[in-house]
This record gives C-alpha cells, structure tokens and sequence, in this order.
C-alpha cells in the first residue's frame, strides 16, 4: 500500500498489483488487492498469469480495475472473451528473449500484437521473459532495445517497454525505444516487494528531465 502511494505520488500514472500469481514473489491475495483498489481507485492495473477465465472476471468485478495485464500466454480470444465479459481495458504482456539471446523475428512480433489488437487489446508491454527461470516478467533483464524499437516503430497499439529499466538506464530506454511508457519492478526496489524511496525519486527526476527536453 506504502508503496503504491509513493509511486503515485512521485509522479506514476499507475501502480500495477499482481494478484494470486503463485510464481511471483510479488504476489497478492485477492483480499489484500481489494484495499489496494479501493485506496487508489482508477489508478491500479490488475496483473495475472494464466488466470482461468470465470475466477479472473469475478476478481475484476471486485476490484474494478483501471485496466487488466495478461502478463502469460493468454490468446487472443481469451483476451477478446475477457473484455466482453467484464468492459474492462485489457493490457497484454508481449515477451522478448534477454538482449543476446535470439528470439522471434518482427514479423512475428507484429502478427501476435495484430491478433490481440483485433481482439480488443489496447495497450502492449514488450517484458522480458527468462524462460530458463520460468521467469515471465520481473526478470531484471532487458531486451534487445533496437528490436524493441522497431516494434513500437511498427505497433498499431502504444507500447509501454518493461524489462530491466532502472534509473540509471530509463534515459537511453526512452530515447531509444521512445515508448508510450515504462513499466519497471525490480529496478526501483531495495529488496523483493519493498520499493526505494531514494531509487523512486531518481527514476522519476531522471524520466522528468527527459520529458522536459521532449
């Protein structure tokens, strides 16, 4: 919750909640989500993982979310029956290998953001995945940013770029990639599940400053 106030305050347009994620470390109960939504109505986005469709409607409905994050490999008709079933805006997670590790090309790329546009998605998040770890975001790693580029080049959807921006790197993140926002855990965060109030202010002096020379 503390921290959730912090980032907003600083200057965060969202704060994102991962509810009943077994494998993230930064998982929540649904009961301890609905005082997080409640406080900051409008502004927390509900990620998850592989949900089973009636359970993730249901926790939607209770928590009345800014935006859903399918952060697994959910397809585009589960997205497309998960928007219809709650109205809710629905985010899709798109994963990219770690920078030096070969991943799929463009093409490929820009066909999956196709479908889930079509779906009705209306916001990706190119994340980094670490499938050795079994690892689907919250890696730490980045991507190879000139592919990460090239996507939102091309996207016919904004993209937020995730995946091992910190405030030391959040400068070259956007003015490389120029996304349409940032999405960092990991890089803002004294221990696992505890954001950094020094680390915070940095990153959002250093994504200040570069706005300002936008």
């Amino acid at each position: 919750m503390d921290d959730c106030r912090l980032a907003l305050e600083l200057g965060s347009d969202y704060v994102g909640v991962v509810v009943e994620v077994e494998r993230s470390p930064r998982s929540v109960s649904v009961e301890q989500a609905e005082k997080i939504f409640s406080a900051f109505p409008n502004r927390a986005v509900l990620l998850t993982w592989g949900a089973p469709l009636d359970w993730l409607t249901d926790t939607v409905g209770r928590l009345k979310p800014a935006a859903i994050q399918l952060t697994g490999e959910e397809t585009p008709d589960y997205l497309g029956e998960l928007k219809t079933k709650t109205g809710c805006p629905v985010w899709k997670s798109v994963h990219l290998p770690p920078a030096g590790e070969e991943g799929e090309d463009l093409q490929n790329v820009m066909g999956k953001i196709g479908q889930y546009r079509a779906a009705g998605c209306e916001l990706i998040i190119l994340d980094t995945s670490n499938k050795k770890a079994g690892l689907y975001g919250g890696t730490g790693l980045q991507s190879d940013w000139s592919f990460a580029a090239a996507v939102v080049k091309n996207s016919p959807l904004p993209i937020f770029l995730a995946g091992g921006i910190n405030p030391e790197n959040v400068v070259q993140a956007v003015r490389q990639v120029q996304p349409k926002g940032v999405d960092l855990a990991s890089g803002v965060e004294e221990k696992k599940r505890k954001k950094s109030r020094e680390k915070l202010t940095w990153f959002f002096d250093r994504l200040k400053s570069v706005e300002a020379a936008s």
